[in-house]
């Protein structure tokens, strides 16, 4: 699989990592993963190739908020049941925030779900903590792990949101600490890391025993 970072300005010194999932370097057909803001800049690198769908890993504005840019495309939008209805809806009351452009979710994704992409085939693996619907997508031939807010270079998503709990979110960290080692991790902010280097650098180690 190959992974694409476009980062996304979501307000002054604060950035998010939106993904452009593709089958190979030729592929003409792909998926955006957590479009953050700056739908224009997105669409630029996707170029002239198909969006097949959208894919949010959980329901935060930072990692939605370009998909009403987004509508153009016809893509199929995929989130959590548990964190659909916040994006459908286009309000957070729990975060005070309101945005009536949202789009609807047109297909909710549970735990042990797969999307396909070509030959490419994504694993859904529920991830709650951050949010209760919180998912991570897991490529196991690439041992690619795009991680939304579940996991970060050295540091791991924040518990004190509405539906955010921690005890979900060690429980989640467990699952991830059972992938290989080599696993690369593309999070929803800041720098790619491993499941290897996590683990060997206490973030996996502390959270997952």
């Amino acid at each position: 699989m190959r992974v694409e970072k476009v980062e996304v300005l979501i307000s002054s010194g604060f950035t998010e990592n939106c993904y452009i999932l593709s089958e190979s370097e030729y592929g003409k057909n792909v998926i955006i993963c957590d479009p953050g803001a700056q739908a224009s800049k997105i669409l630029n690198v996707v170029g002239s190739r198909s969006v097949e769908k959208i894919i949010l890993t959980h329901r935060h504005y930072d990692h939605i908020g370009a998909l009403d840019g987004l509508k153009k495309t016809g893509a199929e939008v995929l989130a959590h049941g548990k964190d659909a209805r916040v994006v459908s809806d286009g309000v957070d009351d729990d975060e005070g925030i309101d945005d009536a452009e949202m789009v609807v979710v047109d297909r909710t994704l549970e735990d042990g779900d797969t999307i396909s992409l070509g030959g490419v085939e994504l694993k859904v693996l529920h991830t709650p903590g951050h949010t209760i619907g919180s998912i991570c997508l897991y490529d196991a031939a690439d041992n690619s792990l795009i991680a939304g807010d579940t996991l970060f270079y050295r540091a791991v998503g924040r518990t004190d949101f509405p539906t955010g709990s921690f005890s979900q979110q060690r429980e989640s960290l467990k699952k991830l600490a059972e992938l290989p080692d080599e696993t690369v991790v593309y999070p929803g902010h800041d720098n790619d890391t491993t499941i290897g280097q996590e683990k060997k650098f206490g973030v996996l180690q502390r959270y997952a025993r």
